[in-house]
């Protein structure tokens, strides 16, 4: 058996056995007295009993290839069940053997140069708002509308005709121009009579009630002043300039965009009044009214870029 001894020493670099014993193991080999060489069978078993001799396992190793293999192979099993983890570890190198190489490091790995992404695109170029009137100042908006009036006293009779307006609004003020044109007759004297005026209006508006949204009803107020040539024909005869002030109110109702509508009436004082010659008989000389008095309704959007 030493050479079973000498195995297990061997595997385990140390001589693990001593007395008093912390374990006991027990070999034994089994096989018929008569065989030898390699076919014949044998058998070893390896046991392992605490020092109290209480089992803690056994292993049976069965062989044909000789006594010799089947010594080493009972030296290996015995080796494991006494300290597994010297009898596995590789052997240590012979007395005199020069040391292993060092175990190079294994060279990085080649630098991977990053993806490349591409640049973000710039976000697209929204296009500048639309540039507003360059006589308005900023935030005003300019507006255009168109009326009809019947106006009192200017001529003979009453007139009645169209109102082109151009008005320039910043928020509740504004500054109006209008240009007004008026047509009458007068059937009992059989004239034919008009006007064209123009007038320049400051206003200002005063929202009172609201609609929807941004949809008030509210009130205009202007101050007035006008210029106009007044003519007639026919009854009366006479072709001269008119230059009046005065007032107008009005009830209008204001868009979202601003556009509105209006009804308004409006007084002027005759600072110059217009003359007419009478040819039915009557005075020679014919002056209008001291005042002149209007009605009319408007209609007027936005035309600001």
């Amino acid at each position: 058996m030493d050479a079973l001894t000498s195995g297990i020493v061997a595997r385990l670099g140390l001589d693990p056995f001593a007395e008093p014993a912390e374990r006991v193991l027990l070999v034994t080999v089994e096989g018929d007295a008569g065989a030898a060489g390699p076919g014949a069978p044998r058998r070893a078993r390896i046991e392992l009993f605490d020092a109290e001799l209480s089992p803690l396992g056994e292993r049976v190793i069965e062989s044909e290839e000789g006594c010799g293999e089947l010594i080493e192979a009972a030296a290996l099993a015995a080796s494991i069940a006494l300290a597994p983890e010297r009898a596995l570890a590789p052997p240590p190198p012979p007395i005199g053997a020069p040391p292993p190489p060092p175990i190079e490091a294994p060279p990085p790995p080649p630098e991977v140069p990053p993806p490349e992404v591409p640049p973000p695109e710039p976000p697209p170029q929204q296009s500048p708002p639309p540039a507003g009137w360059p006589f308005l100042p900023e935030g005003a908006v300019l507006l255009s509308g168109v009326s009809s009036s019947w106006s009192f006293f200017v001529g003979p009779g009453a007139a009645l005709g169209p109102t082109a307006s151009a008005s320039a609004r910043d928020g509740l003020l504004e500054l109006r121009s209008e240009l007004a044109g008026r047509a009458g007759f007068e059937g009992d004297i059989g004239t034919v009579h008009g006007a064209l005026v123009a007038s320049v209006l400051p206003c200002l508006h005063l929202p009172l009630v609201e609609l929807r949204g941004d949809d008030p009803i509210g009130v205009q107020a202007c101050a007035i002043g006008s210029a106009g040539l007044v003519w007639a024909a026919g009854g009366m005869f006479g072709a001269s300039p008119s230059i009046g002030a005065g007032g107008q109110l009005g009830l209008e109702w204001v868009q979202r965009d601003l556009a509105a509508f209006r009804v308004w009436a409006r007084v002027e004082a005759a600072l110059f009044r217009p003359i007419y010659v009478d040819l039915t008989g009557g005075p020679l000389i014919d002056r209008a009214a001291p005042a002149n008095a209007a009605i009319g309704v408007t209609f007027e959007i936005p035309v600001s870029p």
